[in-house]
């Protein structure tokens, strides 16, 4: 956040302190610190949960765009009991009636899920373990909404969402 430290700089609504999407109103892009952009990282998962919902076990959210109630990218990791490599996969929610979530993998499955709490998925070949360095990006560019996994001697896995329908063109949002 800009605010850097400084408590008195709101961190909700648009403000100088966050950015706005560029497929927002041009005044809502002058209030905001920033339009489109990218978050990167760099990162290595030492730990998940052990204990939960089963839909839930194994999994973080390494990564995650907010706008007003709702995230246009939650990105997560998710090590299944037993497996030695985890699944990325990021979830996409469009605003209250502009469509349902949307989840996407990028590598292995997100299952089980909410949906199919009794799946029993293989463990992902190309996965993540524990103590391994990756970096993640997500760029957005108006609606154009793409998250990118880099690992040193492998492909970048990339997937582009197109959120022209999902919402967040409203100058409340951000």
């Amino acid at each position: 956040m800009i605010r850097a430290g400084d408590y008195s700089v709101k961190d909700k609504g648009v403000n100088k302190n966050n950015w706005a999407f560029s497929s927002t109103t041009k005044d809502a892009q002058a209030q905001a610190g920033g339009v489109d952009g990218t978050l990167e990282a760099t990162l290595k998962i030492d730990h998940t949960t052990a204990t939960g919902n089963v839909y839930q076990i194994g999994r973080v959210i390494i990564g995650q765009i907010h706008a007003t109630k709702d995230e246009p990218c939650r990105l997560y990791y998710r090590l299944l009991p037993g497996q030695t490599k985890g699944s990325i996969y990021f979830a996409h929610e469009p605003r209250k009636k502009f469509g349902k979530e949307q989840w996407h993998r990028l590598i292995g499955t997100q299952l089980p899920d909410y949906w199919h709490q009794d799946a029993k998925p293989s463990e992902p070949e190309d996965g993540i373990a524990l103590g391994e360095v990756f970096s993640y990006r997500i760029h957005v560019d108006g609606n154009k909404l793409t998250v990118t996994i880099i690992r040193d001697g492998k492909p970048d896995v990339s997937k582009t969402v197109d959120m022209s329908k999902s919402g967040y063109e409203a100058p409340s949002q951000w």
